[in-house]
């Protein structure tokens, strides 16, 4: 130690400050090029964008590749790059964008080994981007064809399971929301349009899930349109098929009524 007055300080030797910011400077440079190997290798080049996308730079790896196909439409690489590229969009959730990249693929490189999973990404984009059932559903219903056309084009890809279990997912959303919109017709009023509805969620998926109680709604609607042997028919099969149900015990509800009323309508007419 050395002293200087009445306070004592650490000695330093001459330029100690100088060679310590050298020093941090010289070890964020070499840290720098040690996190970006990229760095040295050529810009617009396959090696330096599929480098950057490994170490998380997309955005970077996305011009680079971008680039490199630009120069070498042709070369053996260039289908995995633009795989790439389009990859690196939705990693980043541009989901649009990122479902262009994967079409100019199929489009571009038609045999290519990144076809099937380039067709199965692209639909997967489209269902990233599903709204609530209650809102506008357009890109629920583009979700669907792109899944659809993935399993008709890839039968034996190795995305068909995924594609599956996609697939019913948004179609059972998008039934939910006729579900919904038909029961609201039903509220209003609107009794011939719910009828509609519902007959065409059944005609579209005779096995669903929600089969009892679209039979019991269109059973009730029916009734109130006095198609009493329509409104018979369907909740005979209810009672029939689902007698656990607790739609089954709405049904045999019903079922008195309609009995009641043609009993009062038949009274009416037998009066003179």
């Amino acid at each position: 130690m050395r002293k200087r007055g009445n306070a004592w300080r650490p000695w330093r030797p001459r330029g100690f400050v100088e060679f310590v910011l050298l020093a941090g400077l010289s070890g964020a440079l070499l840290l720098g090029g040690c996190s970006r190997p990229w760095s040295k290798l050529e810009e617009g080049s396959y090696e330096r964008g599929r480098s950057e996308v490994e170490g998380g730079a997309l955005q970077q790896a996305i011009d680079d590749l971008k680039l490199f196909i630009r120069r070498n439409p042709q070369d053996p690489r260039a289908a995995e790059a633009q795989f790439l590229v389009a990859k690196a969009y939705m990693d980043m959730d541009d989901y649009p964008v990122a479902a262009v990249e994967f079409e100019i693929l199929q489009v571009d490189y038609p045999t290519s080994s990144f076809t099937d999973a380039a067709a199965f990404l692209e639909a997967m984009c489209y269902a990233k981007q599903v709204p609530d059932y209650r809102l506008d559903q357009t890109v629920t219903y583009k979700a669907v064809e792109k899944l659809q056309n993935y399993l008709r084009q890839h039968p034996s890809g190795e995305h068909v399971e995924e594609a599956r279990q996609e697939l019913a997912k948004l179609q059972d959303q998008l039934e939910r929301k006729h579900f919904e919109e038909a029961a609201f017709y039903k509220r209003r009023g609107y009794l011939d349009a719910a009828h509609q509805v519902f007959e065409n969620i059944l005609s579209e998926n005779p096995s669903t899930e929600r089969r009892p109680r679209i039979l019991l709604n269109l059973a009730e609607i029916d009734f109130k349109l006095e198609n009493f042997d329509e409104a018979q028919r369907h909740l005979q099969e209810i009672i029939q098929r689902w007698p656990e149900s607790s739609e089954r015990r709405q049904a045999e509800k019903l079922l008195k009524k309609i009995e009641k009323k043609r009993a009062e309508l038949e009274s009416e007419e037998a009066q003179p």
